[in-house]
């Protein structure tokens, strides 16, 4: 799944959110958090896949050079968790 998110131009985090399998629910909830974040910020991604098989986005489907994608990645890459975990909810 790293694999597929840095295709897409994510960095994700050193660590997994609260240590937690690649395909747990702390996991997806980061993703799509992510995922309404960039909508926010006017990129629509595809529904991610999160399977665990397979990339989570198709790189067809997502332009990663385009300014509005780079400024919301920017932007909603902390939806993904800091090292060690997820941002805390305040």
């Amino acid at each position: 799944m790293k694999k597929a998110f840095e295709e897409c131009g994510v960095e994700l985090p050193q660590g997994k959110p609260q240590g937690a399998p690649m395909n747990s629910g702390a996991l997806r909830k980061s993703i799509k958090e992510y995922v309404a974040c960039m909508g926010e910020n006017g990129v629509e991604l595809p529904e991610p896949n999160l399977s665990g098989k397979g990339p989570v986005f198709q790189e067809s489907e997502v332009d990663r050079e385009d300014p509005t994608f780079k400024a919301a990645n920017e932007k909603c890459q902390s939806r993904l968790g800091a090292p060690g975990g997820p941002p805390e909810e305040g």
